[in-house]
């Protein structure tokens, strides 16, 4: 998976947690740090395993 590929599907996760939440009544004002923190490793750290970190983090704030 090349990083571009990475960035797409950090973002379609992103995106589905947010429809996830607003159906449960959820404001979803954290998507936006998650993806920063992405962002931010993407200079040091490999695709596959920030991709990895954005899932983990973004279901443990899901619920």
């Amino acid at each position: 998976m090349n990083k571009t590929d990475c960035l797409l599907a950090i973002v379609l996760e992103l995106q589905g947690r947010q429809v996830v939440r607003a159906e449960l009544g959820r404001e979803s004002t954290e998507n936006f740090n998650i993806l920063s923190g992405a962002l931010l490793s993407f200079g040091t750290a490999e695709c596959e395993p920030a991709y990895t970190a954005v899932r983990k983090d973004a279901t443990r704030r899901l619920f």
